[in-house]
């Protein structure tokens, strides 16, 4: 796709449009929403911390916690905040929360596409993976563990069998 970008580019004399997988691959330029640690630095952890000190009896939680501790401590929080009638506080967090998932999502379904568009995978494929409801993270470290030259020989129904 990008040599048909140059080529109109050069018909109408135009310099060379940026590629745009290029534009949104990571620069280095700072942490990741999809490293490890990504969701201690968010106004979502921020929120669950205040409102756990807010709450008796509220669960313990470590002070770096992992993603999945930190979802279900705000899952708690949540149900603890509703049933205490502070309603606004469980859709604030709730909602901070679910920000940051469908972010981070987002984000490693890019990563996804961008790895499927560098294989030279097809898109077929890619669109299938999204419609099963695959999970991105999983699909994305499933990529990271194959060799490419596996992934380059499957069909669309084997990679959706082999990564989904």
């Amino acid at each position: 796709m990008s040599d048909l970008r140059s080529q109109l580019a050069a018909a109408f004399g135009q310099p060379a449009p940026e590629d745009p997988a290029a534009a949104s691959a990571p620069s280095g330029a700072g942490p990741s929403i999809l490293d490890d640690d990504a969701h201690l630095d968010t106004e979502w952890l921020t929120v669950l911390h205040r409102l756990r000190a807010e709450l008796p009896g509220a669960p313990e939680m470590a002070a770096r916690p992992k993603l999945a501790q930190a979802r279900m401590v705000s899952d708690r929080v949540v149900k603890m905040l509703k049933k205490a009638g502070r309603k606004r506080d469980a859709r604030q967090l709730a909602g901070l929360r679910d920000d940051f998932l469908a972010r981070r999502d987002k984000a490693a379904w890019a990563a996804v596409k961008l790895r499927f568009q560098t294989l030279g995978l097809s898109a077929r494929a890619y669109r299938s993976l999204k419609q099963v409801g695959a999970d991105p993270q999983a699909v994305l470290a499933r990529l990271d563990r194959t060799p490419e030259e596996d992934l380059r020989g499957m069909g669309a129904a084997r990679l959706r069998e082999l990564l989904g």
